[in-house]
């Protein structure tokens, strides 16, 4: 028989590692970015596509995840969402749409916002170089804080219009494509009317490399007037500056011991990384064969979204628009450990998912 605590836990569901709850709640910021990358003969961005290249088959593997065992891009992920109970913020690059068409970027808006979740900027300069992009600035590199502080307020007015173009809803945050921002990208966001940043990702020298105390930023800090939202990190025993919080690159026991700990620890804030087109193999667009699931990352990804539902009591899911500063500033402790049994049990995982 079925106690009645066990029977609302969602099937699968990974347990905590504690077993009670003296800690604050930990809020936990599920974030997804949406993009798409063309196959090409080489040289892009420098090489621009040819214009009657529509990128049908990138738009449908990077967006969609469409093969033929289904769709696992964003109707996968919103469906695994919705089913357990829990929100995400999708920042949404709509850079591609100048080169490719609006439709698109229209029907994963419609597919992102009707589904319950927000979408917020996202943006890569590189679709700058196509000559169907008329009338943007001219392209200066791939990471967004390379370009002229000026540049880059045109450059996120002018997402910001195409996201409400293709019927968005008010947009309050911003991540760097590849998380190129600095400084100047902060005041660039400010200065366009946005509260929130979450470019910053300290295990990349170049991310935000001249904001002062980068390297232990662990929780939401002000940076002026724009709340800074960095992107949770821990100590693997192997990366130099600690391994992020993301869905494709780190294992189950890895993602629960992290937030477990975080939640034990006061933290109050964890922030989690995935993509639109991490669950299907889309390299394999580059020999033409068939795109087809990606079933370790699949499983992942389910097991994660069950452990979250089942403790959502201490780490409930939040947008990060309403991502908030707390009064006191949180010490920093370092980062999160995870043992050296946990890393290697990613490596064999990676291994595996590299044909499963």
């Amino acid at each position: 028989m079925v106690g009645p605590v066990a029977a609302r836990i969602p099937q699968g569901a990974v347990m905590s590692e504690t077993q009670h709850d003296a800690a604050a709640p930990l809020a936990v910021y599920l974030t997804v970015d949406v993009e798409v990358w063309p196959v090409h003969a080489g040289g892009w961005p420098h090489v621009p596509l040819a214009t009657s290249d529509d990128c049908r088959r990138e738009l449908d593997a990077y967006l969609m995840g469409r093969c033929e065992a289904g769709r696992y891009g964003l109707p996968y992920q919103l469906d695994q969402l919705r089913a357990s109970g829990l929100l995400a913020t999708f920042f949404v690059d709509p850079m591609f749409s100048f080169a490719l068409g609006l439709e698109p970027l229209c029907e994963i808006v419609s597919l992102i916002q009707s589904a319950g979740q927000r979408v917020e900027l996202h943006l890569h300069p590189e679709w700058l170089t196509d000559p169907r992009s008329v009338g943007l600035p001219d392209f200066r590199g791939p990471l967004i804080g390379d370009y002229p502080e000026e540049t880059q307020c045109a450059l996120l007015e002018i997402g910001l219009a195409r996201l409400a173009e293709a019927g968005a809803s008010e947009i309050k945050a911003f991540r760097a494509g590849s998380w190129g921002g600095r400084l100047s990208t902060l005041r660039a966001v400010q200065n366009v009317g946005l509260s929130v940043d979450a470019s910053l990702n300290a295990h990349y020298t170049y991310s935000l490399d001249d904001l002062p105390g980068r390297l232990t930023m662990q929780a939401p800090g002000r940076v002026d007037s724009i709340i800074e939202l960095p992107m949770t990190r821990f100590n693997d025993g192997l990366s130099v500056r600690g391994r992020p919080l993301s869905v494709v690159g780190v294992s189950i026991a890895e993602s629960t011991h992290v937030l477990d700990s975080l939640q034990r620890t006061d933290s109050r804030c964890a922030v989690l990384v995935l993509h639109s087109n991490e669950f299907v193999r889309t390299e394999n667009l580059w020999n033409g064969s068939p795109v087809v699931p990606r079933r370790w990352i699949v499983r992942r990804f389910e097991k994660l979204c069950a452990f979250l539902a089942a403790n959502s009591q201490r780490m409930p899911t939040q947008f990060v628009a309403d991502v908030k500063v707390l009064d006191a500033p949180a010490k920093w402790n370092g980062l999160v450990r995870s043992g050296l049994a946990r890393s290697l049990g990613r490596m064999v995982g990676q291994a595996v998912s590299r044909w499963y």
